[in-house]
């Protein structure tokens, strides 16, 4: 029998698009779930914006007060952040800077409170389009880069394709994630958080100190978004430092890991400054800097815990009649991460084969136990009434 001969280059070609799918595909997968949850903005054009809620406030509450909306409660973005960007692309399309918003009262500070996020590169996606059209395509682009950060990091971490893809679709669509998806300085802040992982794990994996600047720049993007979301993204990597020095077999290795990370935040606040003072000195003097931060009771506690799994529990009733499609009672699903994740993740913690999981599992049990108002809180509550108010 005669051996067909196939073509160097045939064969060639054949790896080059095996590898192309192996690098690509994880990617297009993920894409493809994001434009399953956004294809009405992106595909139809709508707003993404909760603009029904209108019909409930006035002036015109009197005429739709009994027309039923989607969530009546979620009114912020279409009250604050939509008109802001408006009044922002105007100022800019002056060649000004968005300083002061001169429809409010006799003036308030429009680019110090950081709602614009307005040095953060990607809002350059406002400017690009209409900004009816902006908030869908910029809620599209962090989705696909929350989940894609997931995915590069537990790869960077030694988790296979398929673990690494369905981290990144868990987290993607998790409940806080989506909570806040029209809310565009949340959702940044929020997709960076993997990111933020990644560029520390390659860091302390890498021989030259470029590592380390990345790591900087990375770093600076939660905090040109939104400072309280940075503050928990800089205890997580800290405490993935921290974990990282543990296993590090050399005192001068981990002095270098330390001095590259000193560099790296100290990086990133000089990036983001251009944010981050002018949102220091308005919460210095802002209405909310003496609001006190206390635990909850015990009924809220329990409530949240029954909500990872029921996250509609307790909800509020819709005025009117829902539509077909929606539900009748209306809840904030924070914690709600999906019950597939939370069913493996016992399993994972058990099972599990990389070192990097335990840490993760002990970072949720910390993080729980802030949650549910252990003595943890003790520490807790000083050092979140350091930052400035929201």
């Amino acid at each position: 029998m005669r051996k067909e001969i196939i073509p160097q280059s045939a064969s060639h070609s054949h790896t080059l698009v095996y590898r192309g799918w192996l690098a690509l595909g994880p990617v297009l997968i993920i894409t493809l779930f994001a434009l399953l949850l956004m294809w009405r903005p992106i595909v139809l054009g709508h707003t993404f914006l909760p603009i029904d809620g209108l019909l409930h406030l006035h002036p015109w509450r009197y005429s739709y007060e009994r027309v039923p909306v989607n969530n009546p409660r979620n009114t912020d973005p279409t009250r604050q952040l939509f008109p802001r960007r408006l009044l922002t692309n105007d100022i800019a399309a002056q060649g000004e800077l968005p300083l002061w918003n001169t429809s409010i009262l006799t003036g308030t500070p429009l680019l110090d409170d950081g709602q614009l996020a307005f040095f953060y590169p990607l809002s350059l996606i406002f400017f690009l389009m209409p900004v009816a059209m902006a908030f869908g395509y910029y809620a599209f682009v962090h989705l696909i880069l929350a989940g894609v950060g997931s995915y590069f990091f537990t790869r960077q971490i030694g988790v296979g394709r398929g673990g690494a893809i369905l981290v990144g679709l868990s987290y993607m669509l998790s409940g806080y994630m989506l909570t806040w998806l029209q809310y565009p300085k949340h959702t940044a802040a929020t997709a960076m958080l993997p990111w933020c992982f990644w560029a520390v794990t390659r860091a302390l994996t890498c021989t030259r100190w470029s590592g380390w600047l990345l790591c900087g720049a990375v770093l600076a993007l939660p905090v040109l978004n939104h400072l309280q979301v940075a503050f928990y993204v800089y205890v997580g990597v800290g405490s993935f430092l921290i974990w990282g020095l543990w296993h590090t077999p050399r005192w001068s290795l981990r002095l270098r890991h330390m001095v590259g990370f000193g560099l790296a935040v100290l990086l990133a606040l000089m990036l983001s400054a251009i944010q981050l003072l002018p949102a220091l000195d308005l919460a210095a003097t802002s209405q909310r800097s003496n609001l006190p931060f206390a635990p909850g009771n015990n009924e809220v506690y329990f409530l949240m815990l029954l909500r990872l799994v029921l996250p509609a529990l307790e909800g509020a009733p819709r005025v009117g009649p829902p539509p077909a499609w929606g539900v009748t009672l209306l809840q904030v699903p924070y914690p709600y991460a999906g019950l597939i994740p939370l069913l493996l993740l016992p399993l994972t913690l058990w099972f599990t084969r990389y070192r990097a999981s335990l840490f993760f599992g002990l970072l949720a049990v910390g993080a729980f136990a802030l949650a549910v108002g252990s003595p943890l809180l003790e520490l807790y509550y000083p050092a979140r009434a350091t930052l400035p108010p929201v």
